[in-house]
């Protein structure tokens, strides 16, 4: 089975939290990329099960500000033009909303800490989204949103953002939010930015408690998203 690729967009931002748990106890190996350092253009989609990008403090749209933007959208676009299964997390939803064709742009308002998304109809029957079969809550840290590509289905939304979630195709997935943070990648985070929390009118240590609390409740479907995702990977390459 050829490896995950997992493009790590924010080096203050490590960790694959769930996510690389699930690919591990599915027996699949990962491989990672820094876009900020690495070089997109070499990598060819067809030698990965799947690709995952992760988010970061970057704005989609700042392409001045980030040049490697444009190579990131183009690996994306690449990938799911060609069949290789994409799922794009917060920063990595929006980067592939734009190599789609769609706008991103800063939020009316953004969301900070613990928040609840709820299943739009076409979630039901989505290979990934039927995961998400009730109001939910799942770890959010947004201030720019993406809109929906042309010809994409809207699978998610949540009191303060529209668009939490999208399936382009039949094997590209973008979301707003974070089903892989767990405890530990919540306290690299905050390590690395301190302060942080105040984005979300928390203390630290308020938010923490809700983090760990929330993730033990919300482990379930966050674990079934991620299988689902990586179930259609491994069908894919028999």
């Amino acid at each position: 089975m050829s490896p995950v690729l997992i493009l790590e967009q924010d080096a203050d931002l490590p960790g694959h939290g769930l996510l690389g748990l699930r690919i591990d106890a599915g027996g699949l190996t990962r491989h990672s990329v820094g876009v900020w350092k690495d070089d997109l253009t070499a990598i060819d989609p067809r030698s990965y099960s799947a690709i995952v990008a992760l988010g970061g403090k970057a704005s989609a749209y700042d392409d001045d500000g980030h040049p490697w933007l444009s190579d990131a959208q183009d690996l994306l676009r690449r990938a799911t033009h060609g069949g290789t299964p994409v799922l794009g997390i917060c920063l990595g939803g929006q980067v592939l909303a734009r190599a789609l064709g769609a706008e991103v742009r800063p939020a009316e308002l953004g969301e900070y800490g613990w928040g609840e998304i709820s299943p739009l109809p076409a979630a039901a029957a989505d290979p990934v989204f039927s995961a998400l079969t009730t109001r939910s809550g799942t770890y959010q840290w947004h201030g720019d949103v993406f809109d929906v590509p042309p010809g994409a289905t809207r699978l998610a939304e949540s009191d303060v953002t529209a668009n939490q979630a999208f399936r382009f195709g039949e094997n590209s997935w973008g979301i707003q939010f974070h089903p892989e943070v767990e405890p530990d990648v919540f306290d690299t985070w905050n390590a690395n930015h301190p302060g942080a929390s105040d984005a979300s009118g928390l203390s630290l240590a308020e938010l923490r408690a809700i983090v760990v609390r929330e993730c033990d409740a919300s482990r379930a479907w966050r674990t079934d998203l991620f299988d689902r995702f990586l179930a259609v990977a491994t069908n894919r390459e028999r």
